[in-house]
């Protein structure tokens, strides 16, 4: 399947002409600075059956990290990744 590229400019200004792509199955590589930032797909697309299941698993337990973030914890980025693997 194509790839199209786009920048993060042209996604600011084009959301939701690019929603509407993405919805349809159009997938997108996202360029920041000139350089490679993420790839963006519909979900699912990216899901199978089995998947769905981790999906909601996954989706359970950020919740609890939501929580703690709510709650005014200090997160540094090696405290969230500590608290990620510890919810995984």
């Amino acid at each position: 399947m194509k790839i199209n590229i786009i920048s993060v400019k042209q996604l600011r200004e084009n959301f939701l002409s690019f929603k509407q792509r993405i919805e349809k199955g159009d997938r997108f590589l996202l360029i920041y600075r000139s350089k490679p930032l993420a790839e963006i797909k519909p979900v699912k697309e990216a899901q199978s059956k089995s998947s769905g299941r981790q999906v909601k698993n996954n989706l359970k337990k950020l919740d609890g990290l939501v929580g703690k973030v709510s709650l005014g914890i200090n997160l540094s980025p090696k405290k969230l990744k500590q608290l990620y693997e510890k919810s995984y």
